[in-house]
């Protein structure tokens, strides 16, 4: 009696034992690549750690107030009135933002009190300026100042 021995298929898989088990050369090849990497590693990293700190600085953030005088009449005086009020309830609000505490801490009343200084030396230009453009407009009908708000913008 003949027996046919048919071709093993391509999908079996070698015994487990010599499948799970790497070579020698594997093992060799396997622990020299990690030695490597962990040489590289050690190589790359060096140089890094040997610096001092990295100190980054930015620009503080600012605080920003816009006050609009597009409806007033800056040509009468009280149009001027109301825009000092609106840019000194602006320049309020923006120190109180800017200056932690409260209205009894001397440090906050100082802080309030410079706030309110390099506030006031921003706008006194743009208020001065708005109101020759009122008053060029309403004499000639035209001026060559800009019209735009009170613009104050300072740091924390």
């Amino acid at each position: 009696m003949r027996r046919s021995v048919l071709p093993k298929s391509p999908c079996d898989s070698p015994p487990e034992s010599s499948f799970l088990k790497p070579s020698r050369q594997e093992g060799r090849m396997s622990r020299t690549f990690m030695i490597s990497a962990a040489i590289l590693t050690a190589l790359a990293a060096s140089p890094s750690l040997a610096r001092g700190p990295v100190v980054v600085t930015a620009e503080p953030d600012r605080v920003v107030r816009h006050i609009s005088y597009a409806d007033l009449n800056l040509a009468v005086p009280a149009g001027e009135r109301v825009l000092q009020a609106r840019v000194r309830g602006g320049i309020r609000g923006l120190c109180d933002e800017i200056v932690p505490g409260g209205t009894t801490d001397l440090n906050s009343i100082l802080g309030r009190k410079d706030c309110s200084r390099d506030a006031w030396e921003q706008a006194d230009p743009q208020i001065a300026a708005a109101i020759q453009r009122a008053r060029e407009i309403a004499s000639t009908g035209t001026s060559t100042i800009a019209a735009s708000a009170i613009v104050i913008s300072l740091g924390h």
